[in-house]
Protein backbone atom coordinates (compact mmCIF):
# COMPACT_ATOMS: atom_id res chain seq x y z
CA UNK A 1 0.00 0.00 0.00
CA UNK A 2 1.90 3.39 -0.95
CA UNK A 3 1.52 6.43 1.24
CA UNK A 4 -1.34 8.55 -1.17
CA UNK A 5 -3.66 5.10 -0.47
CA UNK A 6 -2.69 4.62 3.15
CA UNK A 7 -3.93 8.14 3.77
CA UNK A 8 -7.02 8.03 2.24
CA UNK A 9 -7.70 4.50 3.96
CA UNK A 10 -6.50 6.31 7.24
CA UNK A 11 -8.66 9.40 6.65
CA UNK A 12 -12.28 7.00 5.66
CA UNK A 13 -11.58 5.29 8.83
CA UNK A 14 -11.83 8.63 10.58
CA UNK A 15 -14.43 10.14 9.46
CA UNK A 16 -15.99 6.44 10.04
CA UNK A 17 -15.02 7.11 13.57
CA UNK A 18 -16.16 10.29 14.06
CA UNK A 19 -19.55 9.85 12.10
CA UNK A 20 -20.18 7.25 14.53
CA UNK A 21 -19.20 8.85 17.52
CA UNK A 22 -21.50 12.03 16.83
CA UNK A 23 -23.84 9.28 15.78
CA UNK A 24 -23.63 8.12 19.35
CA UNK A 25 -24.01 11.14 20.69
CA UNK A 26 -26.93 12.63 18.51
CA UNK A 27 -28.76 8.95 19.57
CA UNK A 28 -27.55 9.57 23.35
CA UNK A 29 -29.08 13.06 23.71
CA UNK A 30 -32.46 12.12 21.65
CA UNK A 31 -32.77 9.24 24.40
CA UNK A 32 -32.53 11.96 27.32
CA UNK A 33 -34.62 14.23 25.70
CA UNK A 34 -37.22 11.69 25.70
CA UNK A 35 -36.60 10.36 28.85
CA UNK A 36 -36.96 13.91 30.15
CA UNK A 37 -40.50 14.57 28.48
CA UNK A 38 -41.79 11.14 29.81
CA UNK A 39 -40.94 12.08 33.30
CA UNK A 40 -42.21 15.91 32.50
CA UNK A 41 -45.10 14.33 31.26
CA UNK A 42 -46.39 12.11 34.14
CA UNK A 43 -45.12 14.99 36.79
CA UNK A 44 -47.73 17.41 35.09
CA UNK A 45 -50.49 14.42 35.33
CA UNK A 46 -49.26 14.43 38.84
CA UNK A 47 -49.92 17.95 39.59
CA UNK A 48 -53.27 17.87 37.82
CA UNK A 49 -53.92 14.61 39.69
CA UNK A 50 -52.88 16.57 42.68
CA UNK A 51 -50.59 13.68 43.75
CA UNK A 52 -47.79 16.32 44.48
CA UNK A 53 -44.97 14.35 46.17
CA UNK A 54 -45.04 11.64 43.20
CA UNK A 55 -44.80 15.20 40.52
CA UNK A 56 -42.21 16.70 42.59
CA UNK A 57 -40.33 13.28 42.21
CA UNK A 58 -41.10 13.10 38.28
CA UNK A 59 -40.13 16.84 37.90
CA UNK A 60 -37.22 16.94 39.99
CA UNK A 61 -35.81 13.88 37.75
CA UNK A 62 -36.63 15.52 34.29
CA UNK A 63 -35.18 18.86 35.51
CA UNK A 64 -31.47 16.71 36.47
CA UNK A 65 -31.77 15.82 32.84
CA UNK A 66 -32.92 18.95 31.45
CA UNK A 67 -32.21 21.71 33.92
CA UNK A 68 -32.40 24.48 31.47
CA UNK A 69 -36.11 23.93 29.94
CA UNK A 70 -38.48 26.55 31.29
CA UNK A 71 -41.31 24.39 30.78
CA UNK A 72 -39.38 21.95 33.44
CA UNK A 73 -38.86 24.33 35.80
CA UNK A 74 -42.09 25.68 36.06
CA UNK A 75 -44.03 23.33 36.31
CA UNK A 76 -41.04 22.27 39.09
CA UNK A 77 -41.86 25.26 40.88
CA UNK A 78 -45.43 24.21 41.03
CA UNK A 79 -44.79 21.26 42.55
CA UNK A 80 -42.46 22.70 45.47
CA UNK A 81 -45.27 25.35 45.92
CA UNK A 82 -48.10 22.30 46.32
CA UNK A 83 -45.51 20.82 48.45
CA UNK A 84 -45.50 24.19 51.22
CA UNK A 85 -42.17 25.38 49.88
CA UNK A 86 -43.16 28.95 48.30
CA UNK A 87 -39.67 30.55 48.49
CA UNK A 88 -38.24 27.84 46.23
CA UNK A 89 -40.85 27.33 44.05
CA UNK A 90 -40.71 31.17 43.51
CA UNK A 91 -37.07 31.05 42.65
CA UNK A 92 -37.75 28.02 40.47
CA UNK A 93 -40.52 30.05 38.61
CA UNK A 94 -38.55 32.89 38.17
CA UNK A 95 -35.42 30.98 36.59
CA UNK A 96 -38.23 29.25 34.37
CA UNK A 97 -38.83 32.85 33.04
CA UNK A 98 -35.19 33.80 32.69
CA UNK A 99 -34.98 31.03 30.41
CA UNK A 100 -38.10 31.63 28.40
CA UNK A 101 -39.60 35.15 28.56
CA UNK A 102 -42.52 34.49 26.75
CA UNK A 103 -43.51 31.33 28.60
CA UNK A 104 -47.00 32.91 29.60
CA UNK A 105 -48.04 30.35 32.15
CA UNK A 106 -44.51 30.95 34.13
CA UNK A 107 -45.12 34.13 34.26
CA UNK A 108 -48.80 33.80 35.20
CA UNK A 109 -47.54 32.08 38.32
CA UNK A 110 -45.28 34.65 39.34
CA UNK A 111 -48.09 36.89 38.92
CA UNK A 112 -50.31 34.77 41.05
CA UNK A 113 -47.60 34.74 43.90
CA UNK A 114 -47.20 38.19 43.80
CA UNK A 115 -51.41 38.13 43.90
CA UNK A 116 -51.16 36.02 46.96
CA UNK A 117 -48.49 38.33 48.94
CA UNK A 118 -50.93 40.95 47.83
CA UNK A 119 -48.61 42.95 45.98
CA UNK A 120 -51.20 44.20 43.18
CA UNK A 121 -49.27 46.44 40.96
CA UNK A 122 -46.55 43.96 39.95
CA UNK A 123 -49.38 41.22 39.32
CA UNK A 124 -51.25 43.24 37.61
CA UNK A 125 -48.17 44.12 35.51
CA UNK A 126 -47.29 40.44 34.74
CA UNK A 127 -51.16 39.87 34.03
CA UNK A 128 -51.10 41.95 31.51
CA UNK A 129 -48.35 41.27 29.94
CA UNK A 130 -49.62 37.56 29.95
CA UNK A 131 -52.86 39.41 27.99
CA UNK A 132 -50.93 40.25 24.81
CA UNK A 133 -50.26 36.34 24.30
CA UNK A 134 -53.08 36.17 22.07
CA UNK A 135 -52.48 32.53 22.00
CA UNK A 136 -52.46 31.79 25.39
CA UNK A 137 -55.05 29.28 26.58
CA UNK A 138 -56.02 30.41 29.66
CA UNK A 139 -56.85 34.45 29.13
CA UNK A 140 -59.91 33.70 30.79
CA UNK A 141 -58.82 32.51 33.89
CA UNK A 142 -55.98 35.53 33.24
CA UNK A 143 -59.03 37.93 32.86
CA UNK A 144 -60.46 36.59 36.19
CA UNK A 145 -56.92 36.97 38.25
CA UNK A 146 -57.22 40.75 37.11
CA UNK A 147 -61.10 40.96 38.19
CA UNK A 148 -60.10 39.61 41.60
CA UNK A 149 -57.25 42.16 41.62
CA UNK A 150 -59.63 44.90 41.28
CA UNK A 151 -62.03 43.56 43.86
CA UNK A 152 -59.28 43.24 46.73
CA UNK A 153 -58.92 47.34 45.89
CA UNK A 154 -62.64 48.09 45.98
CA UNK A 155 -62.66 49.19 42.22
CA UNK A 156 -66.10 47.18 41.50
CA UNK A 157 -66.46 48.33 38.02
CA UNK A 158 -63.37 47.73 36.70
CA UNK A 159 -63.36 44.24 38.36
CA UNK A 160 -66.67 43.75 37.05
CA UNK A 161 -65.41 44.80 33.31
CA UNK A 162 -62.64 41.64 33.65
CA UNK A 163 -64.93 38.62 34.81
CA UNK A 164 -67.69 39.81 31.85
CA UNK A 165 -64.06 39.12 29.69
CA UNK A 166 -62.82 36.14 31.24
CA UNK A 167 -66.80 35.40 30.09
CA UNK A 168 -66.25 36.15 26.64
CA UNK A 169 -63.04 34.19 26.58
CA UNK A 170 -64.58 30.84 28.83
CA UNK A 171 -68.30 30.98 28.88
CA UNK A 172 -68.18 28.54 31.47
CA UNK A 173 -65.82 30.43 33.87
CA UNK A 174 -68.40 29.44 36.72
CA UNK A 175 -66.41 31.80 39.15
CA UNK A 176 -66.39 34.79 37.12
CA UNK A 177 -70.32 34.17 36.52
CA UNK A 178 -70.53 34.09 40.50
CA UNK A 179 -68.55 36.91 41.27
CA UNK A 180 -70.56 39.32 38.59
CA UNK A 181 -73.31 37.85 40.32
CA UNK A 182 -71.62 39.74 43.57
CA UNK A 183 -71.16 42.64 42.25
CA UNK A 184 -74.19 43.24 40.86
CA UNK A 185 -75.90 42.14 44.27
CA UNK A 186 -74.18 44.92 45.47
CA UNK A 187 -75.49 47.22 43.15
CA UNK A 188 -78.78 46.40 44.08
CA UNK A 189 -79.76 44.95 40.25
CA UNK A 190 -81.02 41.97 41.65
CA UNK A 191 -82.34 40.83 38.29
CA UNK A 192 -78.62 40.57 37.07
CA UNK A 193 -77.73 39.27 40.22
CA UNK A 194 -79.68 36.14 40.12
CA UNK A 195 -79.22 35.83 35.84
CA UNK A 196 -75.15 35.36 36.97
CA UNK A 197 -75.41 33.32 40.03
CA UNK A 198 -77.90 30.97 38.07
CA UNK A 199 -75.58 30.50 35.37
CA UNK A 200 -72.54 30.16 37.54
CA UNK A 201 -73.52 26.77 39.33
CA UNK A 202 -73.75 24.83 35.90
CA UNK A 203 -70.43 23.20 34.59
CA UNK A 204 -67.37 22.87 37.00
CA UNK A 205 -68.97 24.40 39.99
CA UNK A 206 -72.26 22.43 39.89
CA UNK A 207 -71.15 20.44 43.43
CA UNK A 208 -70.34 24.09 44.86
CA UNK A 209 -73.38 25.28 47.32
CA UNK A 210 -72.41 28.78 47.24
CA UNK A 211 -73.65 30.29 43.82
CA UNK A 212 -77.01 27.98 45.00
CA UNK A 213 -77.03 29.67 48.20
CA UNK A 214 -76.86 33.01 47.39
CA UNK A 215 -78.86 32.72 44.29
CA UNK A 216 -81.57 31.43 46.32
CA UNK A 217 -80.83 34.86 48.44
CA UNK A 218 -81.27 36.58 45.51
CA UNK A 219 -84.51 35.51 44.36
CA UNK A 220 -85.95 36.13 48.31
CA UNK A 221 -84.61 40.09 47.83
CA UNK A 222 -86.60 40.34 44.43
CA UNK A 223 -90.02 39.01 46.38
CA UNK A 224 -89.59 35.39 44.74
CA UNK A 225 -90.30 34.04 48.24
CA UNK A 226 -91.70 30.51 46.42
CA UNK A 227 -88.86 30.35 44.27
CA UNK A 228 -86.35 31.30 46.67
CA UNK A 229 -87.76 28.59 49.24
CA UNK A 230 -87.41 26.21 46.40
CA UNK A 231 -83.27 26.74 46.08
CA UNK A 232 -83.09 26.55 50.20
CA UNK A 233 -84.81 23.45 49.87
CA UNK A 234 -82.46 22.56 47.14
CA UNK A 235 -79.31 23.10 49.20
CA UNK A 236 -80.54 21.15 52.33
CA UNK A 237 -81.11 18.01 50.25
CA UNK A 238 -77.75 18.16 48.08
CA UNK A 239 -75.79 19.46 50.82
CA UNK A 240 -77.04 18.21 53.72
CA UNK A 241 -73.99 18.12 55.75
CA UNK A 242 -72.74 21.89 54.78
CA UNK A 243 -73.05 24.98 56.95
CA UNK A 244 -75.08 26.32 54.08
CA UNK A 245 -78.22 23.86 54.67
CA UNK A 246 -78.01 25.09 58.35
CA UNK A 247 -78.18 28.91 56.88
CA UNK A 248 -80.40 27.69 54.25
CA UNK A 249 -83.06 26.58 57.04
CA UNK A 250 -82.43 29.96 59.25
CA UNK A 251 -83.33 32.16 55.95
CA UNK A 252 -86.60 29.88 55.26
CA UNK A 253 -87.38 30.73 58.92
CA UNK A 254 -87.06 34.35 58.40
CA UNK A 255 -88.90 34.27 55.55
CA UNK A 256 -91.30 32.91 57.64
CA UNK A 257 -91.47 36.35 59.87
CA UNK A 258 -91.35 38.23 56.43
CA UNK A 259 -87.35 38.94 57.55
CA UNK A 260 -84.67 40.63 54.44
CA UNK A 261 -81.58 38.62 54.01
CA UNK A 262 -78.73 41.23 53.44
CA UNK A 263 -75.73 42.07 51.03
CA UNK A 264 -72.35 39.33 51.62
CA UNK A 265 -69.71 41.39 53.29
CA UNK A 266 -67.41 40.91 50.98
CA UNK A 267 -69.26 43.53 48.76
CA UNK A 268 -70.37 45.99 51.55
CA UNK A 269 -68.64 48.66 53.47
CA UNK A 270 -71.05 48.88 56.25
CA UNK A 271 -72.51 45.62 57.75
CA UNK A 272 -74.71 46.04 60.66
CA UNK A 273 -75.39 43.88 63.70
CA UNK A 274 -78.51 43.33 62.11
CA UNK A 275 -76.90 41.03 59.64
CA UNK A 276 -75.79 38.32 62.07
CA UNK A 277 -78.01 36.09 59.68
CA UNK A 278 -76.44 36.88 56.40
CA UNK A 279 -73.24 34.79 55.64
CA UNK A 280 -69.79 35.93 56.87
CA UNK A 281 -67.12 37.29 54.79
CA UNK A 282 -65.04 33.94 54.58
CA UNK A 283 -67.85 32.68 53.18
CA UNK A 284 -67.60 34.71 49.81
CA UNK A 285 -65.04 33.02 48.51
CA UNK A 286 -65.21 30.91 45.82
CA UNK A 287 -62.29 29.50 44.63
CA UNK A 288 -62.01 29.29 40.80
CA UNK A 289 -62.10 25.60 39.35
CA UNK A 290 -58.84 24.02 38.78
CA UNK A 291 -57.17 24.40 35.55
Amino acid sequence: MNFILFNKCFLSVLFLVQFFLIGCSSSEKKDREEQADLLYSMGTNNLISKNYTLALSNLLQAYEILPNRSDINNNLGMAYYFKGEKEIAKKIILRALELDPKNSDARSNLASFYMEEKKWTEAKKLYEIVLKDLTYNKLSLTYFNLGKIELAQNNFDRAQEYFVKSLKEDENSCASSYHLGLISFKKKDFSSAAKHFKQSYYGPCYNNELPVYYHAITLEKMGDFESARLKFREIIERFPKSEYAQKSLKMIDLMEQNSASSIPKEYSKNSSKEESASPNGKDLQLDPPEF
